[in-house]
């Protein structure tokens, strides 16, 4: 696994999508693509946070292993009261999210697509 010191200050964009995300411009694009831009950015660790889904992850996980890219699991939320990141820590599995998206209603097909809010006015999730 790749490290990262937590002593020094760090290149951060904790807002990263991927083609998981249904408003991605370009959905040809690879991992290796954004792991790619993302160090030539001079990045440090990027938060990936697709729209209502955790599916992008795990790529991008595995082509920066070999890499110093540190990489945090993370979703974007859709709320009545705007879009809310939700950021976990490294090794949070992808199942772990999904099962969060269950909880608080994100059915399956709807994963991916930004438009979709979380139901209801608030969930008990803790």
């Amino acid at each position: 696994m790749n490290s990262f010191d937590s002593t020094s200050f760090k290149k951060l964009d904790l807002h990263i999508h991927t083609p998981s995300s249904s408003c991605y411009s370009d959905m040809t694009v690879k991992p290796e693509q954004i792991v790619k831009a993302v160090i030539a950015a001079g990045l440090d660790a990027v938060g990936i946070t697709d729209h209502n889904t955790a599916q992008g992850i795990d790529e991008i996980r595995r082509v920066s292993d070999k890499t110093k890219l540190a990489v945090f699991p993370g979703i974007e939320l859709t709320t009545k009261s705007g879009h809310f990141l939700a950021i976990f820590e490294r090794d949070t599995p992808v199942i772990k999210i999904d099962k969060l998206l269950d909880t608080i209603g994100i059915e399956p097909e709807f994963r991916g697509d930004g438009a979709i809010q979380i139901p209801g006015e608030t969930v008990d999730i803790f």
